[in-house]
This record gives structure tokens, sequence and C-alpha cells, in this order.
């Protein structure tokens, strides 16, 4: 399968192909993984590690130091035209704010008015993902906002894998918000207490708990076409 990968608010693609190196090993040679940064300059949100490890300043994907409805909405257009001009992609490999906006995308295309040129993405993979913004506000004094599953119900209908941490410093519930918005016969969930990373060298039991968590998720996506 062919995945395109989105990295987490104040690190880069080259971070993202780091953190996941060991799981795309162990999930084998099979897959394709694109990894696309974000166009915005961010810093990672104080206390969350490993980010921070690979310095202060980064690049982030949402406009959160100047948000406005019209440049949160250029991020979801510019990604289509991304996968319009790379894809077709089978899946979504994001972490954190990459969670985020891949679900923002997954959601707006899912839309019954959706007119975007984009191939069907057949699964995602979440790892300590936050929820997908709210891009049908028109409200200009709320420019950000995110979905809620007891306001706007499911809105991600693919299979998912959700790999979050229940030791996460900032943000704690955001996995499970996230996962509460997708579809939850297709959905698969993996709690873990290695805070906020991809599970990989420094837990082999976290690695091997990811990686059958993401091939029942990709079983299900094959099943499904």
């Amino acid at each position: 399968m062919r995945f395109l990968c989105l990295h987490g608010r104040g690190t880069d693609a080259e971070i993202f192909k780091s953190q996941t190196a060991r799981l795309r090993e162990a999930l084998g040679q099979e897959h394709e993984y694109v990894f696309v940064n974000g166009n915005v300059r961010a810093r990672a949100r104080a206390g969350l590690t490993p980010d921070t490890a690979y310095g202060p300043q980064g690049l982030g994907f949402w406009p959160l130091d100047d948000p406005d409805e019209h440049r949160t909405r250029r991020v979801y257009h510019d990604l289509v035209a991304f996968i319009a001009s790379r894809g077709p992609f089978d899946g979504l490999m994001a972490f954190s704010e990459g969670a985020s906006v891949a679900a923002t995308l997954m959601t707006e295309l899912a839309r019954p008015d959706s007119q975007e040129p984009v191939p069907g993405i057949r699964c995602a993979v979440f790892f300590c993902g936050l929820p997908p913004l709210n891009l049908q506000l028109r409200q200009t004094d709320r420019p950000i906002a995110l979905l809620d599953s007891a306001v706007d119900g499911v809105s991600v209908r693919v299979p998912t894998a959700h790999i979050w941490s229940s030791a996460g410093q900032v943000l704690p519930d955001a996995g499970r918000h996230l996962a509460a918005l997708c579809d939850p016969d297709t959905r698969e969930e993996l709690i873990h207490d290695l805070g906020h990373q991809v599970p990989g060298s420094l837990s082999e039991k976290g690695l091997r708990q990811t990686v059958r968590v993401i091939e029942r998720t990709l079983e299900r996506a094959k099943s499904s076409s």
C-alpha cells in the first residue's frame, strides 16, 4: 500500500521518517511512504518529546499563530492538490498535528458536496492524533474549532488505527476524541504508556502491538476495496 505521511508540529518530514523507521521496517517492504512537509514555521508544544529533542523550531500545517478561515482552508486545498499530482494514495499515516490534518482531509472528502478530484483513500493510521478541524465554520470570531463526536457524529468512515498514549502531557484526551469521530466498526485502538511518540525501538512490546493494530487495519482496507 502507498501512504501519504504527515509529521507532527514543530518537526518535519525527515524527522517523521526517523520516528517511523523501525515501524516501517517491521511492516515489511511491500509498502511505499511519501513524506510531506507543512509550510508554516512552528515550535513543538512544550513537553512534547521527542519533538523538542530535534530543536526548538520546525514546521507545522495549521496556521495557529495567525488563524483565519481562508488560511486554514488553504492547508486542505494544498493537500488535495498534492494528492492529485503525486497520488494515488491508499492510506494516510500521521502523527499529532499531522493526524488532525489527515482526519480533516478525510472528513471533507466524505462530505456529499465534495467536488475534489481525489481517488478514495482506504485507511488511516493516527499516532497521538488530534481531532480534525471544522472547516465549515463561517464565524469570524471562531476561525478554528475542532469537530466533536457528540455534535458531529462519525466523520471518518474508512478503517482507522489509533495509537496514542495515556501518558501524554499535552491534550491527553485528544486521541480518544479523534477515535470517537471514526467508525467504531472499522476502528482499531492501541493505548500505550510511552508518551507522545511513535512506538519504535524504545519498546519492542509497543512496536509489536502497533504492528498488529496496523496490519488488522490494512486487512480491513483491502477487504473493503
